[in-house]
């Protein structure tokens, strides 16, 4: 059963009251049960009328209060407890926001039950030594006009997504959240819902999107935004010398081979430093052999990255993520002149199994090769 998050027009589930309280209001899609949660600094009591999708109501509320560590029932039994990264107060004048637009009528619900700073927790991430807002915009705008200069933050989870909303958010030169335009929720709806609209089309990812966090890197599926930093990784000659490949020029040249086919599937992903936006490598897991669950791996790493164990980190989580489908057994080609590849299989546990050759596209080159090969 989906589970919503109420908004102000939802007077038929919640009261106005209720509503003003901010992200504490839920109902399931049918509107047959409601869940009204009543945050205490970072716990939370749930009033609701059913037993039902209780998990789910309490999953879909943490999304948007993640600062809470405690969930019970109106009887005081506890529901959940996790632990939570500590908070602590920051300047509100030095969070960037990755937004544009604060909701006059959300901002006057929140100046109603905001009482103390206590009430005010916002989950950042750092970037570049930056401290950006992922949510609570609205709730830095109602501390800023109830007079509050410091409200309490915490590091959280993010999508990489969100960068580009800060990114855009600089453009517009929204530098701070007093920056930030206040709109009608009318207006909200419009401009906001349209830009993400926008935004997530452009995102859209080229094949089944893959999300892998590593202790280094982000790797993700491949996105038509990413093609042109992909061809300038395998297109330069010192990085794309040992791959099949020709010398790409541009992403356009390479949007193709991308394309997901369900019959043949291959995931082609990118790989980010943690908390930077630049591609600095890719690494792929392709259908191989359908009688013997087997597929194959590719990886590349820009060349001013290499040496910092970056391919090693990629090919680990490949593995992981082959283990997690169910792949018996994983093989990659390794050109037998490239030392560097061939000490990364060793490194991550992988056999001679054969020897063969490739013809470098493009070229009359022709590389003789090992098989490697990890059975899982």
């Amino acid at each position: 059963m989906k589970i919503i998050r109420a908004g102000f027009n939802d007077t038929d589930i919640f009261s106005k009251d209720e509503l003003d309280y901010g992200a504490c209001c839920f109902f399931t899609e049918d509107k047959a049960f409601r869940y009204f949660f009543v945050i205490d600094g970072q716990e939370a009591t749930l009033l609701t009328n059913t037993e039902n999708y209780i998990a789910q109501a309490i999953d879909e509320f943490l999304f948007y209060s993640g600062f809470v560590t405690s969930v019970k029932d109106r009887d005081g039994r506890v529901l959940l407890t996790r632990s939570q990264n500590e908070s602590y107060l920051y300047e509100i004048a030095k969070i960037q926001p990755s937004q544009f637009f604060i909701n006059e009528k959300k901002l006057d619900s929140c100046k109603k039950w905001i009482k103390s700073l206590q009430d005010i927790r916002i989950p950042i991430v750092i970037r570049d030594g930056k401290s950006i807002s992922l949510d609570g915009h609205t709730r830095i705008r109602a501390a800023i006009e109830l007079g509050y200069t410091y409200v309490y933050v915490y590091l959280d989870e993010y999508d990489e997504s969100i960068f580009h909303f800060v990114d855009e958010a600089v453009r517009r030169e929204v530098n701070s959240v007093a920056d930030m335009e206040l709109v009608s929720d009318e207006e909200y709806r419009i401009k906001w819902d349209k830009f993400c609209d926008d935004l997530f089309e452009k995102l859209k990812p080229i094949a089944t999107q893959i999300s892998i966090n590593t202790q280094r890197l982000l790797l993700r599926t491949t996105r038509q935004e990413d093609l042109d930093a992909v061809a300038s990784i395998w297109g330069d000659v010192d990085g794309g010398k040992y791959m099949p490949d020709p010398y790409y020029k541009s992403g356009t040249e390479i949007a193709e081979i991308l394309d997901d086919d369900p019959d043949c599937p291959v995931y082609y992903l990118v790989a980010f430093r943690i908390g930077f936006d630049e591609v600095i490598g890719t690494c792929s897991l392709g259908f191989e052999n359908a009688d013997a669950n087997e597929y194959s791996i590719g990886y590349t790493v820009k060349k001013d990255y290499w040496g910092n164990g970056y391919a090693v980190e990629m090919v680990h989580a490949l593995i992981d993520f082959a283990r997690e489908l169910g792949i018996k057994s994983i093989t990659a080609p390794v050109a037998q002149e490239n030392e560097a590849s061939n000490r990364v299989m060793e490194k991550c546990g992988f056999f001679i199994d054969g020897e063969s050759s490739f013809k470098k596209s493009g070229t009359d080159i022709v590389y003789p090769t090992f098989i490697y090969r990890l059975n899982l």
